[in-house]
């Protein structure tokens, strides 16, 4: 949204922009391209009736590839791994391959916090990263979450079987 004070545009097919008519003093000239989701900023200073050329350079995207394996170390194929960037500029998600495997491109610079889910056995695992500079790619490994199972038998004080008692485990 455009407070009373700014003033905005968007920039041609060579990339040029002009805005007249705002506010002189002390800015932040701020850029978004909706196609990269990027953004990028820098400050000026404008006197009155002065014209002042600026240039934004947009940092650039990064990725995040990694792998989701189980308690044991193998890797986990369908599994469903979310992405979304910290900034809310881009949720990705996809399924690992039979390695295991994930890839997302395309994100901008700062923290990407990532889960992990396997629709089969409900197990799941989260992991956080970052994307540091264009062309970063951040690794990830996620592990998820162990499942266990337990068999045994419930005795009386005096070792006979009592059959029919419920039993849970409290974690």
């Amino acid at each position: 949204l455009l407070r009373p004070y700014q003033r905005g545009g968007q920039t041609d097919a060579e990339g040029y922009l002009a805005i007249d008519n705002f506010l002189a003093g002390d800015a932040t000239l701020e850029m978004y391209d909706p196609v990269s989701l990027e953004t990028a900023t820098i400050p000026i200073s404008i006197l009155p009736n002065q014209t002042v050329s600026a240039t934004i350079i947009q940092k650039g995207l990064g990725s995040v590839k990694g792998r989701v394996i189980d308690s044991v170390g193998a890797p986990v194929s369908g599994v469903l791994v979310v992405a979304k960037a910290d900034n809310s500029k881009g949720t990705q998600w996809g399924f690992t391959d039979t390695q295991g495997k994930f890839a997302f491109a395309s994100f901008p610079m700062g923290s990407i916090n990532l889960s992990a889910t396997e629709p089969v056995r409900g197990r799941n695992a989260t992991a956080s990263t970052k994307i540091r500079y264009g062309g970063d790619v951040a690794q990830v490994e996620m592990m998820l979450s162990s499942r266990a199972s337990l068999i045994g038998t419930v005795t009386d004080q005096t070792g006979k079987v009592v059959s029919g008692a419920e039993v849970r485990i409290m974690i």
